[in-house]
């Protein structure tokens, strides 16, 4: 087994959007994770630097310089320079690069007066590039590792420039030797460093799933009755299918690991170091900052997203007293094997697959609305569905559940969280929607008076259940409540559709 690093922590977002779940929220703070790359840069003090492409930005701290992007639509771009000696060096450690493209690569060049000019070029003149499959100069690619090595390195003397590749930053293996003595006539030239992150994807995923309800009342220990449906699906467990355009998700057997590392510390490091996420069972009983730490035990899956041998702890994200996502640390001597309560053990890897050009589609959202107001299971028009149980779909489930299936929303408040949160899902869409001109100005005025209304009844509903459990109101109110949200709601897609069809009749 290769050597680890001693710290690693992969990007979360810890405040993601969708809390409803584990299977939602975890991998919703993965995805809306603003970093796209981070670099170790020694000197960065001495750097200008600048980002390209809307929403996207850059930070330094400790030496790390930190891209950051969301909602982007063109490539991301980052580029910090600086006034080269005659006799010069930069190394850099390459920390995170985040696979939202597989065109993404991070290059130190030089370079005249004016980056522009390279950095948009798709070989610079004069420059060493690092990519997940190797180092480069120009075409020509040395096949280095690049998940060990992680450090590149340029030295300049007498106009010519070396570039070198390194696992641990101390012993150096030499690429190639360039003359620069075009660039050296007249003066001094300039050397950076360019990172090149490609497209987020992240609008695309957000504005396109989550559109479908999907209702199980045929296996009442799989968990939450009703929840979202990603699509499309890639595995046969429905609570953890994902749509596999940005996260690459697995399962492990606990025993099979434990026969192939000499620990489950080991495993857990060896995948946070190959920039996978692991979800793990745990007796939260033994989990600090859990409801039921020190108190009762209780199994649950949190998400190991960090290390450091330093601190001797793991970070982790999971849910807390008020059952919404929270991070905190899990020491080393707390985690041993007694205390894992399942053998299955998830993992999540944030991957572009094998399409670098995902786009957002106006008829996968209008193809998704028909189906969710007409009960349309859309697993049919998949064909990689491996689904093994039958699950209902659509917004007859409230009435369902305002009817036949009512205990099924009095007994578990997570029925009704979930509406709620479909609501404030559906009034976002709403917004990215009329902010693409999807929508002209008077359907959204329309819609959004709608939308307003489903997000308040939907509030409304869940403290109605709340106040249930408590026995102090009863049913019919709650039922009502239900009936008045089926039409709102139907309402809604209805208008929505019409809305769509008067800017973008091609999407129908």
């Amino acid at each position: 087994m290769k050597e680890l690093d001693r710290k690693r922590i992969l990007p979360l977002n810890e405040k993601p959007s969708v809390i409803t779940c584990i299977h939602h929220a975890y991998p919703c703070a993965i995805i809306e994770s603003r970093d796209l790359v981070r670099v170790q840069v020694d000197d960065i003090e001495d750097y200008q630097w600048k980002s390209f492409a809307e929403n996207s930005s850059i930070a330094v701290k400790d030496g790390l310089v930190s891209v950051l992007g969301q909602h982007t639509k063109e490539c991301a771009e980052a580029v910090l320079w600086r006034e080269c000696e005659a006799k010069d060096s930069i190394v850099i450690k390459v920390d995170y690069i985040k696979n939202i493209d597989n065109g993404r690569y991070i290059d130190i060049f030089c370079f005249e007066e004016d980056f522009k000019k390279e950095i948009f070029l798709e070989d610079k003149s004069f420059g060493f590039r690092w990519n997940p499959y190797g180092f480069f100069v120009k075409k020509e690619m040395f096949f280095f590792d690049t998940k060990a090595y992680i450090y590149m390195k340029i030295e300049i003397e007498n106009c010519v420039m070396k570039g070198f590749a390194s696992i641990d930053g101390i012993i150096w293996k030499l690429l190639r030797e360039v003359d620069i003595s075009e660039l050296c006539k007249d003066s001094n030239p300039r050397i950076g460093i360019h990172m090149h992150m490609g497209k987020n994807f992240f609008n695309m995923w957000k504005n396109m799933n989550y559109i479908q309800l999907s209702y199980n009342d045929s296996n009442p220990y799989k968990g939450i009755y009703l929840d979202y449906h990603f699509f499309p699906r890639k595995n046969v467990d429905n609570g953890y299918a994902c749509y596999i355009g940005f996260l690459e998700s697995k399962y492990e057997v606990l025993y099979d690991v434990l026969d192939c590392y000499n620990s489950i510390h080991e495993y857990v490091k060896w995948s946070i170091m190959h920039n996978q996420y692991v979800e793990i069972c745990f007796d939260e009983y033994y989990v600090r900052d859990r409801k039921a730490y020190q108190k009762e035990h209780y199994n649950h899956y949190n998400m190991l997203y960090g290390y450091d041998d330093e601190q001797r702890v793991y970070y982790i994200m999971g849910y807390g007293a008020n059952s919404t996502p929270v991070v905190s640390t899990l020491p080393y001597d707390d985690f041993t094997i007694d205390i894992v309560t399942s053998e299955k053990l998830i993992i999540f890897k944030y991957e572009a697959s094998c399409v670098s050009n995902l786009e957002f589609s106006i008829k996968s959202v209008v193809q998704g609305i028909h189906e969710l107001l007409h009960d349309i299971d859309s697993n049919a028009k998949n064909a990689n569905i491996m689904t093994s149980e039958k699950l209902d779909f659509g917004l007859s489930i409230l009435k369902r559940l305002a009817n036949e299936e009512k205990n099924k929303i009095i007994y578990d408040k997570r029925v009704a969280f979930c509406i709620m949160e479909h609501c404030k899902l559906m009034r976002s869409r709403l917004e990215f929607l009329y902010e693409e001109k999807y929508l002209n100005q008077e359907s959204y005025d329309g819609l959004k008076s709608i939308c307003d209304k489903m997000v308040f009844s939907s509030e409304c509903l869940l403290n109605q259940v709340l106040k249930n459990m408590l026995r102090q109101i009863s049913f019919e109110i709650i039922k009502q409540t239900l009936l008045d949200l089926y039409d709102l709601e139907t309402n809604f897609c209805e208008e929505l559709l019409l809305g769509i069809k008067k800017t973008t009749p091609d999407a129908f």
